[in-house]
């Protein structure tokens, strides 16, 4: 891989992965036994975890198919590394500032994954100009709207938020730790509905774990009102 030419991107729109592209044959089994997927989904994991946070999306779909990984899987494996060819230089940087403070982003994608029709939650934290946390996971549940997947991915964001907020604290070097942490979600619907505790046909589905959003959010705001009476 070392004389491909590189990518702009690790995956692009469009890209799809699904277990229709698993081997149908014997003939394709045998020409994949002589893949070395799982030793390059290591080798992207490791990256992954521990500087990489722009490929762990594709990288968790692509760990999917690691028991019968077939010749798209593979080709998209290696659309990756031509990708980390042409960023091999890049690398997370951080910058001194006189308050640190932890701010998050929560995403997900709709249905993403074809085989089961589940979505997958991403969020990513920074401070000092860089970037602390990161993860890419497929989502436990079948959502039923885009709400549901964004409110879902927006509570792994939050369940990260205190384990990093804890975590920090434990440190006693950033005051600014002490104050609510800020997760920006990129669905408005789901920001409106983590700040009021009105029920609605739409969320009583919901698992009851995933109101913790809510009652963080809502903690907050009474603190708030308490403060400025």
């Amino acid at each position: 891989m070392n004389s491909f030419s590189s990518r702009a991107t690790p995956v692009q729109k469009g890209d799809k992965l699904s277990k229709s592209q698993c081997p149908q044959n014997d003939n394709d089994k045998v020409e994949m036994k002589m893949v070395l997927y799982g030793s390059a989904i290591g080798s992207l994991m490791y990256a992954h975890v521990c500087t990489r946070p722009d490929i762990a999306f594709v990288v968790n779909a692509l760990g999917r198919y690691l028991s019968n990984p077939g010749l798209d899987h593979w080709k998209a494996i290696k659309k990756v590394f031509r990708y980390l060819q042409g960023t091999k230089d890049n690398m997370l940087t951080y910058k001194k500032f006189d308050q640190l403070q932890v701010i998050g982003y929560s995403d997900s994608d709709f249905v993403g994954c074809s085989d089961d029709q589940k979505s997958t939650s991403g969020f990513i934290f920074m401070m000092a100009g860089g970037v602390i946390s990161w993860k890419s996971v497929k989502q436990t549940l079948t959502t039923t709207s885009t709400m549901e997947a964004e409110y879902v991915a927006c509570y792994e964001a939050t369940c990260q938020a205190m384990w990093l907020k804890n975590l920090i604290s434990s440190f006693q070097i950033v005051e600014s730790i002490s104050r609510p942490l800020v997760i920006y979600c990129g669905n408005t619907t789901v920001v409106h509905f983590s700040q009021n505790n009105r029920s609605s046909t739409h969320s009583k589905h919901l698992d009851i774990k995933f109101w913790f959003v809510r009652e963080k959010v809502l903690d907050y705001q009474t603190r708030i009102e308490h403060t400025a009476t």
